[in-house]
């Protein structure tokens, strides 16, 4: 099973065991900050601060720059999987091994970094963003919980 762990739980033994492979088979350069890992051994995700890195089985081996992701969603089988959306539409599919609950949580960490890179980008503030949904809620577009969720998700709660 996968797990999921965030930039507080990435000196845990299990975590530094995904950060050295993923040295090993990506080459990471000094500025590449990991903040998210989603795995225990192969098939694992690796979000730094700029891509991410997917190593899967027979070691194949999968970087996305942050700023080409344009979607993320789960779908599931047996164990979830993290499918990416990749501008021009073309879709990459990266199984997990991991539950929905583990998915979950690194489907919304990349939304985040996808959602505050396209802040930054726009120069747009995230009171800009959380008065957006709030009208869009307000409209019925959509639900409270929706936009609890990207408020949260825009002020890096």
């Amino acid at each position: 099973m996968s797990e999921f762990y965030n930039k507080e739980q990435l000196n845990e033994k299990k975590a530094k065991k995904i950060i050295n492979a993923a040295n090993i088979y990506f080459s990471l350069n000094p500025n590449d900050t990991i903040e998210a890992i989603l795995g225990q051994s192969s098939p694992f995700i690796v979000v730094t601060n700029n891509e991410v890195l997917y190593l899967g089985g027979m070691f194949e081996q999968k970087r996305f720059s942050i700023s080409s992701i344009t979607g993320v969603n789960i779908t599931s089988s047996l164990f979830a999987k993290i499918e990416l959306t990749i501008g021009g539409g073309k879709s990459e599919v990266l199984d997990t091994l991991s539950m929905m609950y583990e998915a979950t949580l690194m489907r919304d960490f990349i939304l985040s970094k996808i959602n505050n890179q396209a802040i930054k980008n726009n120069g747009i503030s995230a009171s800009d963003e959380i008065s957006k949904f709030f009208d869009l809620k307000e409209k019925g577009i959509i639900t409270e919980k929706e936009f609890q969720a990207k408020k949260k998700q825009l002020l890096n709660l």
